[in-house]
């Protein structure tokens, strides 16, 4: 199957530029992080009240006086009267710090925090910033702890789940750094049991609740606490999409039936039987013909096993939920996603790999200046890029005649998705499809572990091969320049 490519190189290059952070002590107040808080601080504040700025992560937290989540003017006038000395505040906050596993460091439990609503979640254990979503869930986070309310699962504006990356924070006994084993007994012996386990995730259940567990060298990575199933009345407008989608494969069976009536012209069935494959759907043509499994997939379904896609969503890595934009062309990918580093500064990073000499190439790039620079420069300004595999990255060829595929129909969230599991030699990939539409894509290696998790949001079929080729961008060796960010100091 070709690979989806996971983004392994731009993850490697996300450490890479990432600055090392200590544990810091900062005033509630001091946003500017001068060790004052002043009139400087209340207009940084004020301007991000008004969004004419935008503050860094810990700034956020940092010049939340009221613990709300929010940003306001109302925090603005604290700090001025703190900074003119007509009110008095000593409390301070700690940003940055690696997580410790150390056992004996006090921690704060959060999951009583379930079924509060967002803000009551604020007031008891402290201000968060609101995320920016797509998928209809509000969400919290203060980079420790993540809180979400999806109104498919739980009532208004009540939180279904709560997750852990780090900080001096448990749930149900649990915290990040934690060894794996211990975590399992902690839980165990609070009568959770173990629904499914393999090397690098334990998912345990509660009654409704669940518990998600990453491991990472046998620690844990990241923890989540959330609820199995919807407490809210289903959505069954999705019925009828999903009883339609089961209709193609009824209906494949009808061409040999007609094949048959008209015996003097049976030399043009053939030609007539070709056709079906190339305008399944949509009038999308130019698909090959393959065995009868893959002539009956939807027309995005074929794209992907071509390798002639692009795709925009979310990513899913360790479960942290990242935006990523893809381009699949002439045997070559382009990659698209953002991130920040550790001080806060945006990074938007385009990679374009290219397939077509005997070992795969590397590329950054940027759309909006037309610059690109090749990985040497890279490994000359940073070595450690020097480890990253380029045959992880590479296609491997789908054999259209000899693929298996199984339909089933599945529930997530209240939504209905017919579920197409592609299987090849080597790997296999589910896909979630309303519609025909892809909705979601988890790919899994040969012995069933999840190489990429994706949820689509807009899925293409119509690319062309100069979307993942360099031939219009311009090179340089300010790598600075591509990525748009200063690397100086």
């Amino acid at each position: 199957m070709r690979k989806i490519i996971t983004a392994i190189a731009v993850i490697v290059m996300m450490s890479l530029f990432v600055v090392g952070a200590s544990a810091k002590t900062v005033k509630k107040g001091d946003v500017n992080m001068d060790d004052k808080v002043n009139a400087i601080d209340a207009r940084l504040t004020l301007r991000v009240g008004a969004q004419i700025d935008v503050f860094e992560a810990d700034q956020y937290l940092i010049g939340d006086m009221d613990n709300n989540g929010k940003i306001t003017a109302i925090d603005a006038r604290k700090i001025l009267r703190i900074g003119s000395q007509l009110d008095s505040n000593d409390e301070t906050i700690e940003i940055g710090g690696e997580v410790s596993d150390d056992p004996n460091i006090e921690r704060t439990e959060v999951s009583d925090g379930f079924g509060m609503n967002t803000e009551d979640f604020m007031k008891k254990y402290g201000g968060m910033r609101k995320l920016d979503t797509t998928d209809g869930t509000i969400q919290y986070t203060n980079d420790s702890v993540t809180i979400v309310h999806n109104p498919r699962m739980i009532y208004t504006g009540c939180i279904n789940s709560i997750s852990l990356t780090g900080g001096k924070y448990t749930l149900c006994g649990v915290y990040v750094g934690m060894s794996s084993s211990q975590a399992v007994k902690t839980l165990k012996d609070t009568n959770w049991r173990i629904s499914s386990q393999t090397d690098t995730q334990v998912v345990l259940e509660q009654n409704a609740m669940r518990m998600k567990l990453v491991v990472e060298d046998g620690k844990i990575s990241f923890a989540e606490y959330y609820l199995g199933f919807s407490l809210v009345n289903p959505n069954d407008n999705t019925t009828e999409s999903t009883e339609t989608t089961t209709q193609p494969p009824e209906t494949t069976t009808q061409p040999p039936e007609t094949t048959t009536q008209p015996p003097e012209t049976t030399t043009q069935p053939p030609e007539t039987t070709t056709q079906p494959p190339e305008t399944t759907t949509d009038g999308t043509t130019g698909y090959p013909s393959g065995n009868e499994a893959f002539n009956n997939l939807p027309d995005q379904i074929k794209s992907y096993l071509i390798g002639e896609f692009a795709f925009e969503g979310f990513r899913y890595d360790k479960d942290q939920k990242t935006p990523v934009s893809m381009t699949f062309s002439n045997g070559n990918v382009k990659a698209k996603m953002s991130d920040s580093m550790n001080d806060g500064t945006p990074v938007n990073i385009e990679m374009i790999v290219e397939n077509s000499g005997k070992k795969a190439k590397l590329y950054l790039v940027n759309a909006s200046n037309g610059l690109y620079c090749d990985m040497s420069t890279l490994t000359i300004m940073f070595p450690e890029f020097n480890s990253i595999n380029t045959s992880d990255l590479d296609y491997s060829t789908v054999d259209i005649n000899n693929i298996k595929v199984d339909i089933s129909e599945k529930t997530l969230n209240n939504q209905k998705y017919t579920v197409y599991n592609v299987q090849t030699a080597t790997e296999r990939c589910e896909f979630y499809t309303i519609n025909s539409e892809i909705k979601k894509m988890i790919n899994y290696d040969s012995v069933g572990n999840i190489k990429s998790h994706i949820d689509v949001a807009l899925f293409r079929t119509d690319v062309d091969a100069s979307e993942t080729s360099i031939s219009s961008y311009k090179k340089t060796l300010n790598v600075g320049k591509v990525l748009g960010i200063s690397l100086l100091g």
